[in-house]
């Protein structure tokens, strides 16, 4: 079958709570996520994918809604673009080149209007609101320190189910953050993490081209969260979050 995506529910990731959770060590389920999934394209490329937003675009996908109406600052983006391009070849030893072949997955988000109503009275909003509205003032390709504060957790819903080694279950659902790796930009209303999986180091790339043969029966559950690091920057929250059903590299939709 087709690779389907949809919603999936922010509580189903657990975040970062206080207090000092650098001691404790606690988490609880996510609050709901400060922006709603709009499209989830898959892309086959020759090259690395630099524009994932323009391809996805250009590939296909339906016209965003318009965006919401807010009256927030205007360094924070109605829009979350996270791409992922996955190397589908064996690795090797050394780094691949950034020309190899490969899978761009791109998922789309757009801010949720109680993320708007939040950012209008920033002095009462939640710390994940005050958080997401620092990284976006402040991160950047220079500014390493908060762009490192972006981190993706990945949980196979169905791991029992599909034919994956059972070493890899300590990885599931294990946040990874993406430091660089990926590449923060910005353009009109979206802010765009770009990370390149072509570089991470060796093992993850072979942990990964392990999975590879049983993506087409997999249920994929991906949500993007800022890390907290201080009580005032936690409860953590999902920023976005959706899931992948049968998400077979073989399906992509050939660009370039």
């Amino acid at each position: 079958p087709e690779m389907t995506w949809a919603p999936t529910d922010a509580s189903n990731f657990h975040v970062r709570v206080g207090p000092n959770y650098k001691k404790n060590r606690k988490k609880a389920p996510s609050g709901p996520a400060l922006y709603e999934v709009l499209s989830v394209k898959m892309l086959s490329s020759p090259t690395l994918v630099e524009n994932p937003t323009e391809a996805a675009h250009a590939s296909g996908m339906p016209e965003l809604p318009a965006p919401i109406e807010t009256t927030h600052f205007e360094h924070i983006p109605r829009y979350l673009v996270v791409a992922w391009n996955l190397p589908t070849g064996a690795p090797s030893m050394m780094n691949a080149p950034s020309s190899a072949e490969e899978v761009c997955v791109v998922y789309t988000f757009g801010m949720t209007s109680a993320t708007a109503a939040a950012l209008a009275d920033l002095d009462t909003a939640s710390p994940a609101i005050k958080l997401w509205e620092a990284y976006c003032r402040d991160a950047s390709d220079e500014n390493t320190e908060m762009k490192g504060r972006f981190k993706a957790i990945t949980t196979i819903v169905n791991f029992s189910e599909v034919n994956v080694p059972s070493m890899l279950s300590g990885y599931n659902s294990k946040p990874v953050l993406i430091k660089k790796t990926g590449s923060l930009s910005r353009r009109d209303d979206v802010i765009e993490m770009n990370v390149n999986v072509h570089t991470w180091p060796f093992t993850t790339r072979k942990g990964f081209n392990v999975l590879i043969p049983s993506f087409p029966a997999m249920v994929l559950d991906s949500a993007f969260v800022i890390e907290g690091r201080s009580d005032e920057e936690v409860p953590e929250q999902v920023v976005g979050c959706a899931r992948l059903s049968n998400p077979s590299l073989s399906a992509a939709a050939p660009i370039g």
